[in-house]
């Protein structure tokens, strides 16, 4: 996952595999993010934003990424430290199962379907 943060002025990746070349991958966002300023007749100073690379907890499979990703999101946007481990994971795919669950109880969050 990539965070570019605006207000901070930083990119950041975030790979719970360890195998991205993820410095790679934040100077082709920073320069995505330049090339974007520019079109737009923006000012845009490269020295001015931080790269950062993150593999805060390595996952020990192939197929736990998506709860990851998932986590990364969550606690970046809440503003939380990223602090669950590979020994978290059943818990917290219960945690999402319930999560889903209680929205379609509540109707689905606004979303309408069709009586066959």
């Amino acid at each position: 996952m990539a965070v570019i943060d605006m207000r901070e002025k930083t990119i950041a990746t975030y790979d719970s595999l360890g195998v991205l070349t993820r410095r790679y991958i934040c100077k082709n966002l920073r320069r995505w993010l330049h090339d974007a300023c520019n079109h737009h007749d923006l000012s845009f100073d490269e020295n001015e934003w931080k790269l950062s690379c993150h593999a805060p907890e390595l996952q020990h499979n192939g197929v736990d990424c998506g709860v990851f990703m998932i986590l990364y999101i969550a606690c970046f946007s809440g503003g939380i430290d990223i602090d669950f481990s590979q020994y978290n994971v059943p818990a917290i795919r219960r945690w999402m199962v319930q999560l889903i669950y209680d929205f379609g109880e509540l109707g689905g969050g606004g979303v309408e379907t069709t009586g066959q």
